[in-house]
């Protein structure tokens, strides 16, 4: 049960509409996030604008290549949420859904050795950005 306020697709209108059909056009449904976001239709359309920009930018890189390093990349930054929308459009490009296990294995498979402590040498980390 949803306990935060949102605007279904059905009755949704404008701006908040026309987001909800680029989502659904590319993933079938719109997500949750703009689903929870469906209170402010600027902020939702502002997220597709972001992900449409940031998915057609030059490359050399085919869509599906792109797609996959999205994925794993998602994987590796403990983000589900991300991970989760980047498999269901892989799944649309012929990419069988158990090929993303596969990957999600390998990736963690190599990631685990490299997670080490941030060297004492380093005047910041991630967690203490530079002043």
């Amino acid at each position: 049960m949803v306990w935060i306020t949102t605007v279904p697709p059905a009755e949704a209108t404008g701006t908040l509409a026309d987001a909800y059909r680029r989502q659904a056009a590319t993933l079938g449904h719109p997500s949750d996030f703009s689903l929870l976001g469906s209170l402010d239709p600027n902020l939702v359309a502002a997220r597709m604008d972001l992900y449409r920009a940031s998915e057609r930018c030059p490359s050399a890189l085919t869509q599906r290549q792109r797609r996959i390093v999205a994925y794993l990349t998602s994987v590796l930054n403990r983000t589900p949420h991300c991970a989760s929308q980047v498999r269901l459009k892989l799944t649309h490009t012929g990419v069988p859904d158990t090929s993303s296990a596969t990957w999600t294995r390998a990736a963690m498979r190599i990631w685990r050795p490299l997670r080490r402590p941030w060297p004492a040498t380093a005047t910041s980390s991630p967690a203490t950005p530079a002043r």
